[in-house]
Order: structure tokens, then sequence, then C-alpha cells
């Protein structure tokens, strides 16, 4: 499903997409880097950004 939203937001010109997760949720930070995304673990803050580039080409 997140493959769908990537291609999703991809064809209608978005150029970032971004996530907040929690630090314990192993499963989506571990999907998040297999896709590529960019993952900054703030345990201070307790959550987990992701972002990814939607670079159109």
């Amino acid at each position: 499903m997140l493959e769908k939203l990537i291609a999703y937001t991809q064809s209608h010109g978005l150029q970032r997409l971004n996530g907040i997760t929690m630090p314990n949720n192993r499963g989506m930070i571990g999907l998040a880097r297999k896709l590529g995304f960019t993952v900054d673990i703030q345990l201070e803050d307790g959550i987990v950004s992701l972002s990814l580039p939607l670079n159109q080409g």
C-alpha cells in the first residue's frame, strides 16, 4: 500500500513524502528504509521522522 501511495504522490507532482512513526515500530522503519526513505530517529522527542524525495524523471 505504501508503494501505491508513493506512486500516487509522484504522479500528482509532489516533491517529497514525509511521515512520522514511533521508535518501536520496527516494521515500518524497515519498510521505509527498503523503499528509500531517510530515517531520522529522534529519541528525545519519541518519534522517527521519515522522508522520501520524489524526483520526477
